[in-house]
């Protein structure tokens, strides 16, 4: 999996005009990636919550009342946390050559 995704970042990188480097420059998906990280963080406790048994729903509406709740949670997040966090990082710098 590794290769094929270093495959598919060097051929972006060498034709940036390709299908796949327009695919993957697609608004939507680049506003995945950036919050990639909230998606991973809150997927977990929000689909153990909501699950067919404890609301009593068919699948399809606990499937669609979790990816609700997924992309509001992830979208407070970025907003209330992760953005003004990255304020601070942009405010103080690079920390290239701080001691590990």
């Amino acid at each position: 999996m590794a290769l094929a995704a270093a495959v598919v970042l060097l051929h972006v990188l060498c034709a940036p005009q390709s299908a796949a480097a327009r695919l993957l420059a697609w608004a939507p998906l680049v506003a995945v990636g950036r919050v990639s990280y909230g998606i991973y963080l809150w997927h977990v406790p929000i689909s153990t919550f909501i699950t067919v048994e404890r609301l009593a729903v068919p699948p399809w509406l606990a499937s669609t009342l979790s990816l609700i709740a997924i992309a509001v949670t992830v979208t407070l997040s970025w907003l209330l946390i992760e953005r003004p966090a990255l304020k601070y990082k942009r405010r103080f710098g690079s920390t290239r050559g701080a001691p590990s």
